[in-house]
């Protein structure tokens, strides 16, 4: 899997988990995708994850903050404020669905743990 496939079923996961707004303010949003990170390693027995490292000096994932940023442009998300104070998850509840029936269920089991940390 990808990472822009990876951060899309996230998101989608977060979504249908009822969260339209993640918080970006003192890194909020960098602690809790490290705690649902860690919750999908810990389940990813086929390896299908994409290889994200956070950073040695921050231990911030540059990875995320860009799928938040980028993903405005599929109409996933809305970047709010000039310093990122926050991002609205624009994603409707159907179109959250459609992207996790795409998987199987012991592939989207994981993504709906790692969504109750949000």
């Amino acid at each position: 899997m990808n990472e822009d496939k990876f951060f899309k079923i996230l998101l989608a996961a977060i979504r249908l988990n009822g969260i339209t707004i993640i918080y970006t303010s003192l890194d909020t949003h960098q602690k809790l995708f490290a705690r649902a990170w860690k919750l999908l390693t810990k389940t990813d027995r086929q390896k299908q994850l994409p290889v994200l490292v956070p950073s040695p000096f921050t231990g911030r994932f540059a990875e995320w903050d860009r799928a938040l940023i980028q993903n405005q442009w599929g109409g996933m998300t809305l970047v709010v404020g000039p310093y990122m104070n926050y991002v609205r998850i624009t994603l409707s509840e159907d179109q959250a669905l459609r992207i996790l029936n795409e998987l199987t269920p012991e592939l989207r089991r994981p993504f709906h743990r790692a969504a109750c940390v949000f």
